[in-house]
């Protein structure tokens, strides 16, 4: 990995890991005894999500570096996180158990889910929701189950705007009105603007199995679909979290057999290969995850994914926060391997109504292809509203 890293990079780094190797906590230690900017280390932790499994191992190393209102306030941060997850967790069981009761197939991932079979641990992940792969058509019931279980749709959409929004997005977010519980009903694994050769919901809705985890047996996608996902979820948000490269590492770490070739060609069936290698080039070079010798030298043939990876790596570290649209575009333009699904990306990031677009305004069904030109005034706004942000920016900078 060619970065150059500040120690506090470094240590949020190394305490990523679930199971440390005695080298690692080595360095951990050691990075410890120094000079740390902690404000820094605390700001980096909380946006890539890793405030949890840095408290996990600074209260393990019980080093007396720490000042103490840092180390309280990382403690309070997980602890707090730990019983939401713990609330979370049974929250799934309940809605899997009233789902399977009515003959309902739901598979949840991520989440709860991932926590346990990446980290074995609910407190080192954090998450937010209970995302839910629902077919389509059983939307509608499952949708009622949750209702009568104290949850209300987020976004209300009368009947020709949920049409719309069926037909360009792919989730339904509802909130348990007693303790704010969000869940995620998704009919569709990957983020709309994402085309394909073959329909990944029909390939990863088959690849689930009934699993135990944390004593109790749940429905959820096998490591090898599962990888996939996460890869296109990464990919679909254009990499924003360190914590969500190390799902990937943690995922594979955590498995004694990986089926590497059916994840490989799963991947190529998809025309996502090149969104594959970048995720594994990432968390080999950040996470040093092992992967099969075989499976490197094929990464490291991919040209384009390893500069794509070396890009991403320095917007991690850069503190620039979220891709500005045209970033956006070129990146996803790039990690494509295929051309024709590069063109369809092009045109569904540019016209696809977001739910934005579609809840702003009221049109018959009929009528929807309007919505392709609200969108396009909703991309001007946003370009402008850029101009105008960067050029107030620069103002500010230059005045200082």
């Amino acid at each position: 990995m060619i970065l150059n890293l500040r120690k506090e990079e470094e240590l949020l780094l190394c305490c990523s890991n679930a199971k440390i190797k005695p080298d690692i906590d080595d360095k951990i230690t050691s990075l410890l005894s120094e000079d740390l900017d902690w404000k820094y280390l605390i700001k980096m932790a909380s946006y890539h999500r890793f405030k949890p499994i840095l408290y996990w191992h600074i209260n393990r190393t019980r080093s007396q570096n720490v000042p103490e209102d840092i180390r309280i306030a990382l403690k309070d941060y997980y602890e707090y996180n730990l019983q939401k997850n713990l609330l979370m967790w049974g929250e799934l069981l309940n809605i899997s158990k009233k789902c399977d009761e009515n003959g309902l197939k739901i598979i949840p991932y991520k989440g709860s889910i991932l926590a346990l079979m990446a980290y074995d641990n609910l407190s080192l992940r954090e998450f937010d929701d209970i995302d839910l792969y629902v077919s389509y058509e059983d939307i509608p019931k499952v949708k009622k189950i949750l209702i009568s279980s104290g949850y209300e749709l987020s976004t209300q959409l009368t009947n020709s705007q949920e049409k719309v929004y069926n037909k360009f997005q792919r989730e339904l977010t509802l909130i348990n009105k007693f303790n704010n519980i969000l869940v995620e009903l998704k009919w569709k694994f990957p983020v709309p603007s994402f085309s394909f050769q073959e329909d990944p919901n029909i390939i990863l809705s088959s690849g689930s199995q009934k699993i135990e985890l944390n004593h109790a047996k749940i429905e959820t996608l096998t490591p090898e679909y599962l990888l996939i996902l996460l890869s296109l979820h990464n990919a679909g948000h254009y990499w924003p979290y360190l914590s969500w490269i190390c799902d990937i590492s943690e995922l594979l770490k955590s498995q004694k057999f990986f089926d590497w070739p059916l994840a490989l060609d799963t991947a190529s069936r998809i025309g996502a290969c090149r969104i594959l290698n970048i995720n594994l080039l990432l968390s080999y070079d950040l996470f040093e995850t092992k992967i099969p010798v075989n499976v490197l030298s094929q990464l490291k043939q991919d040209d384009v994914a390893k500069v794509v990876s070396e890009k991403i790596k320095n917007n991690l570290f850069s503190n620039k926060g979220q891709l500005n649209l045209n970033e956006k575009i070129i990146l996803r333009l790039k990690i494509r391997e295929n051309k024709i699904n590069k063109t369809k990306d092009f045109f569904k990031l540019i016209f696809n109504p977001t739910t934005e677009v579609i809840t702003s305004t009221q049109l018959h069904y009929y009528l929807y292809p309007a919505y392709f030109f609200l969108r396009l005034i909703q991309i001007i706004k946003n370009i402008f509203k850029e101009h105008l942000l960067s050029k107030s920016n620069f103002i500010n900078n230059k005045e200082h």
